[in-house]
C-alpha cells in the first residue's frame, strides 16, 4: 500500500498537465467515468479513482510507461510511512508537562535574557523512545501554546554524534567539542558560545548514548557526570544570550535477557549498568529536584525528566483519535483500527514501543487483514 502526502498530489497534478489521458489510458479507466472528470482536475480524479481501486502503488510504473519520468522524483519525496505518525504514539505527557514547567522556571532565571544552557536528561529503555526528540521538535515545540511563542522563527537543531570511542570524560568533552565545530563551523568552545548566542533561533542540542558507550569506560567519574561537567563550564563572558538554548542528553538503556547460560554473561552484566544508571538518574532527581538545586550543586541549569515508560493502552487508543487524518491514509475505518488495537492488548496494560510500533505498522499497511 502507498501513501503519499498531499503536497507531492498537488505537484505531480500540476505538472501532469495533458498527459493525464496517457494516465487513464494506462490504467485502462472506462470512457464513461473520465465524461465525468471535472475539466482542469482530470488528475485528481485518476489519483481518487487509483486509491479507491487501490492501485496507487502501480503509478511510479504507469509514469514511466508513459514518458514521465520527471514526475517520479515528486512521489519519492512526498512517500509517507506508517513510521512517520508512529513516533507520535508514545503521549510522553509526564516528560511533557515537566519540560514546559522546566523552561519557565528557566526562563524566569533570565530577566535581563542573558541565557545559559538548560540541561534535559532523558533516559529509557531502548525500546520505548518512538523518537521521542523529533517528536518535541515538529510537534511539541511548534505547537504547544506556550512554548510556541519562542519557535516562531524555526529553531537551530545540533546533533550531536560521536564518531569516536571515548573512555574518559576528557576524551568525551573532546568528541563534543569536535561535534560542535562541526556543526557551528567555528573552532574553540567561546568562538562557538559567541557564535552560538548571536543566533535569532532557539538553539536545540542533542545527543544519544546507549549502554554499549559504557564497555570501555575507564574514568572514575561517572559519564552522566562527564556530561553535565561539559555543560557547566560553558562559556560565560560571551555575547548575551537572547534565545532558549537547550541540551537534551538521552540515554537508552539497552535491553537484554536475564538467564544463566554462560553466553548471557554480558547480557546479565549489561542489565547492572543499566541498574547502576537508573539509580544515578533517580539520585539526581532526589538531590536536585528544581533547576536552581541543580545550578548550586552543579553549576548548570538542568533537570533529569520522567523515565520514559512502555505505552499504555489508554495512549494507544488516543494516538488514533488524535491523528486521526495521518492514520485514515492507511486505514479508512479509525474505530475498526482501534478494536485492533484493544485486542493487540488483550490483558495487558502496557506495551513496549519496540513490541507494539512493529504490530501497528503491519495493521496500518495491511488494513484487510
Amino acid at each position: 500500500m502507498s501513501v503519499y502526502s498531499g503536497r507531492s498530489k498537488i505537484e505531480l497534478c500540476q505538472r501532469l498537465l495533458k498527459d493525464w489521458q496517457d494516465l487513464a489510458d494506462y490504467f485502462e479507466i472506462p470512457h464513461y467515468e473520465r465524461s465525468q472528470f471535472e475539466k482542469g482536475r482530470e488528475c485528481q480524479a485518476i489519483w481518487k479513482w487509483l486509491e479507491k481501486k487501490n492501485k496507487l502503488q502501480d503509478l511510479p510504473e504507469a509514469l514511466k510507461y508513459i514518458k514521465r519520468k520527471d514526475l517520479l522524483p515528486v512521489l519519492e519525496e512526498g512517500k509517507v510511512s506508517p513510521s512517520d505518525i508512529l513516533f507520535y504514539l508514545p503521549d510522553r505527557k509526564p516528560q511533557k508537562d515537566n519540560l514546559k514547567e522546566v523552561i519557565k522556571d528557566y526562563r524566569a532565571q533570565y530577566s535581563d535574557k542573558k541565557q545559559r544552557p538548560l540541561l534535559c536528561l532523558i533516559h529509557g529503555n531502548e525500546n520505548e523512545y518512538g523518537n521521542f526528540i523529533k517528536c518535541l521538535l515538529t510537534e511539541f515545540f511548534p505547537k504547544d501554546n506556550t512554548l510556541s511563542e519562542h519557535f516562531r522563527n524555526g529553531l537551530f537543531e545540533i546533533e550531536l554524534l560521536f564518531e569516536e570511542e571515548f573512555h574518559t570524560v576528557d576524551k568525551l568533552h573532546q568528541e563534543i567539542l569536535d561535534s560542535l565545530e562541526k556543526k557551528v563551523k567555528a573552532n574553540e568552545k567561546e568562538a562557538i558560545a559567541n557564535k552560538l548566542a548571536r543566533e535569532r533561533r532557539p538553539i536545540i542540542v542533542h545527543a544519544c548514548l546507549l549502554t554499549k558507550d559504557l564497555e570501555t569506560w575507564q574514568d572514575q567519574k561517572n559519564i552522566i557526570d562527564g556530561f553535565i561537567e561539559f555543560w557547566a563550564n560553558w562559556p560565560k563572558n560571551i555575547y548575551a544570550q537572547h534565545q532558549l538554548f537547550l541540551v537534551f542528553l538521552s540515554f537508552s538503556y539497552e535491553s537484554g535477557k536475564n538467564n544463566f547460560s554462560v553466553v548471557n554473561w554480558f547480557r546479565r552484566n549489561k542489565q547492572a549498568t543499566n541498574l547502576t544508571l537508573l539509580n544515578k538518574f533517580e539520585r539526581l532527581n532526589e538531590k536536585f529536584p528544581t533547576i536552581m538545586d541543580f545550578f548550586k550543586g552543579k553549576k548548570v541549569h538542568a533537570k533529569v525528566l520522567p523515565k520514559l515508560d512502555s505505552v499504555k493502552r489508554k495512549q494507544a487508543c488516543n494516538w488514533i483519535k488524535t491523528h486521526e487524518n495521518q492514520i485514515k491514509k492507511f486505514w479508512d475505518n479509525t474505530y475498526a483500527l482501534e478494536q485492533k488495537v484493544k485486542a493487540l492488548y488483550e490483558n495487558r496494560n502496557a506495551i513496549p514501543m519496540e513490541e507494539l510500533a512493529p504490530k501497528l505498522e503491519q495493521l496500518l499497511t495491511n488494513p484487510d487483514k
